[in-house]
């Protein structure tokens, strides 16, 4: 039972690191803490009902140097954010109303303060704040949509637990082998239940188009006959829509989109929805995995398309042989001509995990056998962009 808890975390971990080079910067938890405190106390502040001056200027001073180690820290991160190393979530710059309410807070706080002599330092400190926070806001917008998947990981991995896990065993057992159809409607219930719990409640309005284009009737052949639909169910799914595609029966999220709406509101959402945003995409992992297993493979005949004279991929295996050899080769031959470098490299990187390809140490090696293979050479597939995504075991 223990491999369907790796086969959760894995992909987590390896879309992670092949979305921005690993965890992130270890200062980034100290910052966020520091940050989300800085918050904690300006809402305090301006409900005390201590009267006492020096007892609030005492408190501002604490809010103060708070704040100064807080300046400190910010333009590490907003450097490590101009490299594409990592994005994160503040709690007073990330969500629908924070930024407005925290600055108030802090107008008020400084406004309390006039005339007292930690008055100039404290504004100082506030108006450096908000710089910075502009600055790390203007990053943002320049930055790789790679780093919001890599947000999405990461953050992931902070609620990965047995949970899901043993839920989706009771399932199976409950369902005594259950079939791709019945894994479908598991499908489709752990997205309904996620969408009724709100987590589509700060995605942009759907269009009346997109409204339309919602299957509503073959959902409900999907989800139990007494299943509660109503409200703004519909509007939550065209939302959702937003996010995913479709590969056959198997839903596919695009962790870029997808990670970008979290990372934006993340501190919108409650403690629930945050759960339930993660444990869905856990719990939708170990449904595709079940849903591979029983897709009936077709028979390729690799003779049909093979080339009389075709070269073998060279960096196969050594523990590879025969017909699967040739598998391996369409299988890279297909990846390189309709996917691009990050999602090649990622990969190629899980094909040499599990022992089916051995990349060589040399990236110019690997970029000159894939262009062999067909992978083009045009804008956005050059060597040096190559070298910079590429990863060996």
């Amino acid at each position: 039972m223990d491999n369907n808890t790796n086969e959760i975390e894995r992909p987590q971990r390896w879309g992670a690191l092949a979305a921005g080079c690993g965890d992130a910067p270890k200062y980034l938890t100290e910052l966020k803490n520091n940050i989300s405190l800085v918050r904690e106390i300006a809402s305090q502040y301006c409900t005390l009902t201590i009267k006492d001056k020096n007892t609030r200027v005492f408190f501002v001073a604490y809010f103060t140097r708070l704040l100064k180690k807080v300046n400190g820290m910010l333009p590490g991160y907003i450097e490590d954010l101009k490299q594409s190393q990592c994005i994160e979530a503040f709690s007073i710059s990330t969500g629908q109303y924070r930024k407005e309410e925290f600055w108030q807070w802090c107008d008020w706080i400084c406004s309390d303060m006039e005339g007292e002599k930690i008055y100039e330092y404290l504004k100082q400190n506030v108006d450096r704040l908000k710089a910075l926070l502009l600055e790390a806001e203007n990053a943002t917008r320049q930055c790789k949509p790679e780093l919001y998947e890599k947000f999405f990981f990461n953050e992931e991995l902070q609620y990965t637990n047995d949970g899901v896990r043993k839920k989706f065993e009771k399932w199976m057992y409950d369902n005594m082998a259950p079939d791709i159809e019945k894994l479908r409607e598991l499908q489709a219930q752990e997205v309904a239940d996620a969408l009724n719990l709100g987590v589509m409640d700060y995605a942009p309005d759907p269009s009346y188009r997109e409204i339309e284009e919602v299957k509503v009737d073959y959902l409900k052949k999907l989800l139990p006959w007494d299943y509660d639909m109503s409200g703004d169910f519909t509007k939550s799914c065209a939302r959702w829509r937003k996010f995913f595609h479709w590969e056959g029966t198997i839903l596919v999220i695009n962790y870029k989109k997808y990670g970008k709406y979290i990372q934006s509101h993340y501190y919108d959402f409650n403690d629930t929805q945050l759960q339930a945003i993660f444990e869905l995409d856990m719990m939708l992992h170990l449904i595709h995995k079940e849903m591979a297993r029983l897709e009936p493979k077709p028979e390729v005949k690799h003779s049909d398309s093979r080339k009389p004279d075709e070269e073998l991929f060279k960096f196969i295996h050594p523990s590879i042989c025969g017909e699967e050899e040739w598998q391996i080769h369409e299988e890279v031959k297909r990846l390189v001509t309709h996917h691009g470098i990050q999602e090649i490299c990622q990969y190629l990187y899980q094909m040499a995990k599990d022992k089916r390809i051995l990349l060589p140490q040399m990236p110019s090696a690997a970029y000159a056998e894939l262009v062999r293979m067909g992978m083009p050479t045009s804008a956005g597939f050059s060597e040096k962009y190559f070298k910079n995504h590429y990863r060996i075991i």
